[in-house]
C-alpha cells in the first residue's frame, strides 16, 4: 500500500510539473490570441468610426447648404457657367479623410445638363490612388485641364467614359480643416462633352466666378 501511495506522490509530482511547463505556453497562447482579438476588435470599430465620420462630415455639409438656402445660389453660378463656356456638367466636389490622402469624394452641389441630379452618384465615393494623386496634383497646381484620351487608366477615366465627357477643367478651391486628423479639399469640376476643350477664355471666366461667387459660398456651408 505504501509502494502504490509512493507512486501515486511521484505522478502528481510528475504532473504538476507538466502543468508548471505547460501553463505559461497555454498562457501565452491564450493572450496571443485574445490579444489579436481585441486589436481585430479596435480595427474594425476604428474603421465603423472613420466611416461614420465620414458619412456625418458631408450629412454636414449638405446639411448646411441647405439649411443656408444656397443651392439656388449656386444653381444660377452654375447657369452663368453654362451660358459662358462650352460646360455640359458642373460639380463641387468636397474629399475628405486625413490630411494626406482625401480618398472620400462627396458632390456638395452637382449638375448636369441632361441629368440635374448628377451630384446623387457622389456621395460617399471611395476614389482610387490616381485619382488621390490628382487631387494632390490639383491642389499644388490650382487648376487642370484633362483630356480623357490621354487620360491613364483609372477610376476617373472610367468614369468621364461613362458620361461621355472629352474635357475637364479641374479648379481647387480651398483646403478646410475639420479637425485635428481630417481636412476637406474642395474643388470644382467643370466638363464639356464636345470636341473642342475649353480655351483660356472659359477658364478664366470660371475662375473668376470661383473667386468672387462660388468660394465665399463654400465658406458658408463649411464653416457656418
Amino acid at each position: 500500500m505504501k509502494m502504490m501511495d509512493d507512486k501515486t506522490i511521484e505522478f502528481f509530482e510528475l504532473l504538476l510539473k507538466l502543468i508548471g511547463v505547460l501553463a505559461p505556453i497555454f498562457f501565452g497562447y491564450y493572450k496571443y490570441i485574445t490579444d489579436r482579438k481585441d486589436r481585430k476588435q479596435k480595427e474594425e470599430i476604428k474603421l465603423l468610426k472613420n466611416d461614420n465620420k465620414v458619412i456625418k462630415e458631408g450629412a454636414y455639409m449638405l446639411s448646411n447648404l441647405m439649411k443656408l438656402n444656397l443651392y439656388d445660389e449656386l444653381s444660377n453660378i452654375n447657369k452663368k457657367i453654362y451660358s459662358r463656356t462650352k460646360a455640359m456638367r458642373f460639380i463641387v466636389f468636397v474629399a475628405v479623410n486625413g490630411k494626406t490622402s482625401p480618398n472620400t469624394v462627396y458632390a456638395v452641389f452637382g449638375h448636369r445638363k441632361d441629368d440635374p441630379d448628377v451630384d446623387k452618384k457622389y456621395k460617399g465615393v471611395e476614389v482610387d490612388s490616381d485619382y488621390v494623386l490628382r487631387l494632390k496634383e490639383l491642389e499644388n497646381k490650382g487648376s487642370l485641364i484633362i483630356e480623357t484620351l490621354s487620360m491613364p487608366k483609372g477610376m476617373l477615366k472610367d468614369i468621364y467614359y461613362e458620361q461621355l465627357i472629352t474635357y475637364s477643367y479641374l479648379k481647387f478651391i480651398k483646403r478646410y480643416s475639420l479637425s485635428e486628423e481630417d481636412d476637406a479639399l474642395v474643388y470644382c469640376s467643370v466638363a464639356t462633352d464636345l470636341d473642342e476643350g475649353f480655351v483660356s477664355m472659359e477658364t478664366t471666366e470660371i475662375d473668376l466666378l470661383i473667386s468672387s461667387e462660388i468660394k465665399p459660398l463654400i465658406d458658408k456651408i463649411i464653416t457656418v
